[in-house]
């Protein structure tokens, strides 16, 4: 299994350095954690918020510790309100969580659109990348009504 070494976005994967690209984006990018080529797009709403941080296998999230927010953890902002980036090398089964920084104050949240939580510390779980054709669906019958 593949550690990485990260406080943030900016970290080694066997020895390459990653940051956060534009790779993958585009207006059709969906919202969520989305597994695509060799890494992950992350696309989150949030008109509100002055900046949107994301923190990928990041023991700070399950500590009361500050969040170091840096420009190599931010996501960039879109023109409607939503936050965006891709990240290379990350891949099925990592953690997540977004740090948002709003008017007056500034914490941890999930993604609401995570296909899973880690359930350990709920509600103060972190999400896990999945992709979108693994879960399996239980609707036939309500889709049938």
């Amino acid at each position: 299994m593949q550690k990485l070494v990260f406080w943030g976005l900016v970290g080694l994967i066997e020895g390459k350095f990653m940051t956060i690209s534009q790779s993958h984006i585009d207006a059709n990018t969906p919202l969520g954690a989305n597994l695509i080529g060799s890494g992950v797009t992350f696309r989150t709403c949030a008109p509100e918020a002055l900046e949107v941080h994301i923190a990928i296998n990041n023991s700070q999230t399950k500590s009361n510790k500050i969040f170091e927010k840096s420009p190599d953890k931010l996501l960039n902002r879109g023109k409607q309100g939503d936050w965006v980036g891709f990240i290379e090398g990350i891949k099925e089964g990592d953690f997540y969580r977004f740090y948002i920084v709003g008017k007056g104050k500034e914490g941890f949240k999930r993604d609401p659109y995570a296909r899973e939580l880690e359930m350990d510390d709920y509600p103060s779980c972190d999400c896990i990348v999945r992709a979108s054709n693994t879960h399996p669906w239980h609707d036939q019958a309500f889709q049938s009504i």
